[in-house]
């Protein structure tokens, strides 16, 4: 294998399990759980995320994010439980922040994802919005390494 390109490298700041209580929008106490991890040869990073109420697993989420390397940006492909799924997000990471938005395939719109990196932690918050100015936070949590 060769190097990957920095760009890539970023990605692996983001490995790892994590879990975390999470704050909805509605108020419910829901516990989160991801798992993490760089695959084919490093280039994308495959994560899986489960939403648990009351100790019940109510969703679920995979995604794989990578680098689009022609437009300089990374991209996010998701597809959930419910029969959502996001394509065409895009975004960068700035410093220890990765934030991504792009169309909401299940309520129109638009959803902006975003991860900041800690040691042992990463915060990541799930906005919507109808028109790309005004967002409105629909899900924000601390999720602890594992």
């Amino acid at each position: 294998m060769t190097s990957l390109p920095v760009q890539c490298e970023r990605l692996s700041r983001l490995v790892g399990a994590y879990r975390g209580l999470e704050s909805s929008a509605d108020g419910k106490e829901l516990y989160g759980t991801y798992k993490n991890e760089l695959v084919l040869e490093g280039f994308f990073l495959s994560l899986t995320y489960s939403q648990s109420l009351e100790a019940t697993i109510q969703y679920q989420m995979r995604a794989v994010i990578g680098f689009e390397f022609q437009q300089e940006r990374f991209f996010m492909n998701w597809y959930d439980s419910m029969g959502g799924y996001g394509t065409g997000i895009y975004g960068f990471f700035e410093g220890d922040l990765l934030q991504l938005e792009g169309p909401d395939s299940a309520n129109g719109g638009y959803s902006r994802f975003t991860w900041e990196v800690e040691a042992n932690a990463q915060l990541i918050t799930l906005e919507s919005s109808e028109d790309r100015e005004h967002w409105s936070v629909l899900l924000a949590a601390r999720y602890e390494r594992q």
